[in-house]
């Protein structure tokens, strides 16, 4: 717990109420709790930053790691499922335009498709 008096450089007895009111600030100590805790948030923020980045470089190398120890037969099953349900989700918010950009995505991910299984074969 803080003890208020060492903030404060003097008090005096208020009429009507139970409790002293301050005469003076000690602005040494109030500095110094100012710095101390503007240093304690920088430290935090500065900690899940890079916990962040580490987190989501770990999560990269191990998802490019499932992903490319696979074989081809699995890619080509990931991006068949990924195709059904490419405007499933989409369709209710965009009507019509869903249907073009499901297209575009299926036909985007058998190109990519193409591609991938002419550098393996």
């Amino acid at each position: 717990m803080v003890d208020i008096s060492e903030y404060l450089s003097g008090s005096v007895q208020l009429d009507g109420v139970d409790f002293r009111g301050a005469t003076g600030a000690n602005w040494g100590q109030i500095g110094v709790a100012i710095v101390t805790s503007m240093v304690t948030t920088l430290f935090v923020g500065v900690t899940s930053v890079v916990q962040s980045i580490t987190d989501a470089i770990a999560w990269v190398i191990a998802a490019a790691g499932e992903f490319f120890g696979s074989t081809p037969a699995v890619w080509v099953g990931r991006i068949a499922d990924a195709a059904a349900g490419a405007g499933t989700g989409s369709l209710g918010d965009y009507g019509i335009a869903a249907v073009a950009v499901a297209i575009a995505g299926v036909l985007g991910s058998y190109y990519l498709t193409a591609l991938l299984l002419r550098r393996v074969v």
